[in-house]
């Protein structure tokens, strides 16, 4: 897939990590899924990578298009490494948070890691459904 190039402000997040013993390139530890939440809720999705060299760069995207963050109804934060014995040193994450659901917030999700060397991408779809209930 070629990467699209636009006028848009991208909402990176940068993220320090130390590099890690082991050669290869970036691998998924937590991939986005779908999810499905009722209008006026809160939708949160997580991605976190590990690679050598470490991730650099977490993009968030919204049906192919740069997503921004708008505060308070879109936040986007770094996660910080979990420390346990097996968790590797060149970890990192990024939480995509979005309160106040509706419908225009339906759609592709998506989350970019890159290291500078490969890039990889995870997705995982919105839905937004009414709280209302039907009378049949």
């Amino acid at each position: 897939m070629a990467e699209r190039t636009n006028n848009y402000a991208l909402t990176i997040t940068d993220v320090e990590a130390t590099p890690g013993s082991k050669s290869g390139t970036l691998k998924f530890i937590r991939t986005l899924s779908n999810i499905s939440k009722d209008e006026g809720g809160v939708a949160q999705m997580r991605c976190e990578a590990v690679g050598d060299p470490p991730p650099i760069k977490i993009r968030w995207y919204k049906n192919e298009a740069p997503l921004e963050e708008k505060r308070p109804k879109i936040t986007i934060r770094k996660i910080h490494a979990q420390t346990h014995e097996h968790a590797a040193k060149n970890i990192a994450g990024s939480r995509l948070k979005i309160t106040n659901l509706d419908v225009s917030d339906v759609g592709f999700y998506s989350c970019r890691v890159t290291n500078g060397k490969d890039q990889i991408q995870s997705e995982g779809t919105l839905r937004v459904g009414s709280t209302q209930k039907w009378q049949g």
